[in-house]
């Protein structure tokens, strides 16, 4: 009987072991701090419980690769601050570099639909994403620190006519475009209509599917903090997770697949 014990007990260090060992056979001792970008369906909390695209995510890269990955929520400009203080391994998601600029670099993952949802008392005549561009009486929610969607050259044209409103995340931007402070908002599509229907806004807007430029979502990785081997690391794992279609299964989990497009980089 004890002997049996003793088995199972040996057993289990062994595949504990095991699964803690990184791609080349060593147990992996490196831990990551992660930030995780604080909105559904990208990180959330239900019932106390951590949920999410990027939760889950985090997950299998702990378990692929044997590494602790220590996750915490973060509004963007927190995770901003963060890493540039040298406290975050990692930031998921995002879809642009910008205010991390030189202490954070981007690697992308997927690229989703992106879709323009207007309030539809602004939108007038209207009717492609370039008119609404256009009109200067037209004002945009962004994420602090992010373009939101925005191509590099509409964000440009946006702050250069002082037309933006910056916001920490989308449940504040969807909730000023409820109250008309803002008339216009670029994001991706799976992420666009879970709060249009979170504040009941399909009958109150429009929303225009980008039909030509999509938009490019991944993760942002310290500098500072992570040496190549660590990023060579993190990045073969989330390949393997995309190859053997983890990934598509994660980000479909939480989306419906004809609102993506899903296109993986």
């Amino acid at each position: 009987m004890i002997y049996k014990q003793l088995l199972i007990v040996f057993c289990l260090l062994g595949t504990a072991m095991t699964a803690q060992a990184s791609a080349g056979g060593e147990p992996c001792l490196r831990q990551f701090a992660v930030g995780l970008a604080n909105y559904a369906p990208v990180a959330y909390r239900e019932d106390g419980a951590l949920k999410g695209v990027a939760h889950d995510i985090t997950r299998e890269l702990a378990r692929r690769s044997g590494c602790v990955f220590s996750e915490t929520e973060y509004p963007r400009p927190a995770a901003v601050s963060k890493m540039r203080d040298g406290k975050l391994d990692l930031f998921l998601l995002s879809g642009s570099v910008l205010e991390f600029g030189d202490v954070g670099g981007f690697v992308p993952m997927y690229e989703t639909e992106r879709s323009l949802t207007v309030l539809a008392s602004a939108n007038g005549k209207h009717s492609s994403i370039q008119d609404v561009l256009d009109d200067k009486n037209i004002k945009f929610g962004i994420m602090i620190g992010s373009r939101t969607s925005l191509t590099a050259e509409e964000y440009k044209k946006l702050i250069d006519e002082n037309r933006t409103v910056g916001a920490p995340g989308p449940d504040e931007l969807f909730r000023m475009l409820k109250s008309g402070r803002i008339q216009a908002i670029m994001f991706t599509s799976g992420t666009t209509k879970h709060y249009l229907r979170k504040y009941n806004l399909e009958r109150l807007t429009r929303r225009f599917p980008d039909q030509k430029i999509q938009a490019t979502v991944g993760y942002i990785y310290s500098k500072r903090r992570m040496s190549e081997k660590d990023r060579d690391l993190v990045a073969k794992t989330m390949q393997s997770i995309k190859d053997d279609g983890t990934l598509t299964k994660i980000l479909t989990s939480y989306n419906n697949p004809e609102d993506m497009q899903l296109r993986l980089k």
